[in-house]
């Protein structure tokens, strides 16, 4: 996806009846990269970083030298698998990356020839309050999340979400939020951040 989806009231968004779910992604491919001088580590400028984290929200850390890796919400995999965060530069190793919001570069510690590196970039899926939306055999993956959101929130009265799956998620994969009579069934939740689901001031799920 380049943008959230905005399902309207009573819509039904379904993958195939057979065989393995849709799949809806946040994430970007990386390219143009470019050796930096000596070191072992390359950088690009593709994929677009957002501006310099702040400190907002409610107690964490975010900006400066003190900042906890997890609130960063862009992730980095390289051939499919994780790459960890590192906070300096210098720390940039095999398996790692560092991101300088500054400059927009982000710097990995293998090298990218030939190889694909995504990361996750759109912050959700859905986020929707429609009333009588279902949501049926979609796997979401990899949405650069915040902390306490989540790649799909769903709000509405009536709503189901069954045989989809949330995988590989900056923070939260579902959550349900201020819905009434959700119905949320035979569901996969996989390698989520912080939460597979969320469940907040919701009643009759």
């Amino acid at each position: 996806l380049t943008s959230r989806l905005n399902p309207k009231r009573g819509q039904t968004l379904s993958g195939p009846s057979s065989g393995p779910p849709a799949i809806t992604t946040g994430d970007v491919t990386l390219n143009g990269w470019v050796k930096d001088g000596s070191a072992a580590r390359w950088y690009t400028t593709s994929g677009g970083l957002p501006p310099a984290y702040t400190d907002t929200g409610q107690c964490e850390i975010i900006a400066g030298t003190n900042a906890n890796s997890c609130q960063k919400r862009e992730q980095v995999w390289l051939d499919g698998a994780h790459l960890d965060r590192v906070m300096t530069l210098d720390q940039v190793a095999p398996g790692t990356f560092y991101q300088d919001y500054a400059t927009g570069r982000t710097y990995v510690g293998t090298d990218p020839s030939a190889r694909l590196v995504e990361m996750s970039k759109l912050a959700d899926a859905i986020n929707s309050n429609a009333p009588g939306l279902k949501l049926r055999r979609l796997r979401f993956q990899r949405f650069a999340s915040a902390g306490q959101a989540a790649a799909v929130v769903l709000s509405g009265q009536d709503i189901e979400v069954s045989f989809c799956r949330f995988t590989e998620n900056h923070a939260i994969g579902l959550h349900i939020t201020l819905a009434h009579r959700a119905w949320i069934h035979h569901n996969v939740f996989h390698r989520n951040g912080q939460l597979g689901m969320g469940h907040h001031r919701s009643h009759n799920t």
